[in-house]
Formats: structure tokens, sequence, C-alpha cells
């Protein structure tokens, strides 16, 4: 549940801050991408927001990869956009 409420903000976050939307839409998160994916501070923050162990490094970059993909390429229909979300969420919680 932790997990599920972390991401969905985070995604509502990003696309309700006009800077950050307009950054998504022009595609350039695609140039900075590896730099996300890759910097301590957002691999930290990620872990701790959805209960994750920071040391995972491949597990913290498959979670911000899918959320990074769910922002930049959003399912037409919202209802299967919180069901991708779930099944992210089962990828790193499979307890």
């Amino acid at each position: 549940e932790r997990a599920l409420l972390a991401i969905t903000v985070a995604v509502r976050a990003i696309r309700a801050d006009p800077v950050i939307r307009q950054f998504v839409e022009s595609r350039r998160v695609y140039a900075a991408a590896d730099t996300v994916i890759h910097s301590p501070t957002i691999i930290a923050t990620a872990a701790e927001l959805m209960g994750l162990d920071a040391a995972d490094g491949v597990q913290v970059r498959f979670a911000i990869r899918s959320i990074l993909s769910i922002v930049t390429l959003p399912p037409r229909d919202p209802t299967e956009e919180r069901a991708l979300v779930e099944i992210l969420v089962c990828a790193i919680h499979p307890e």
C-alpha cells in the first residue's frame, strides 16, 4: 500500500508541476533519464518512499524506470494506469 500510494502521488505531482510537465512533454526527459536513474539522491528518496532497500539499486532503478515510463507514455485509459501501478508494486514487493 505504501509503494502504491508513493507512486500514485509521484505521478500526480510530476503531472501537476508545470515546469516538470513541460520537461516531460518535450521528451528532453529521455536525455536526462540516465542521470535521473543513477542519481544517489533519487535512488535513496525513491527507496524510502516505496519501502525498498536503497542498496538494491537494480530494484529501485527498475521502479524509477517504470514510473518514468508511466509519466512519459501514459495509457489512454486512466484505469489502465492504476493497473500498471499495481503491477509495478507487485513486481517490487512480491511477498
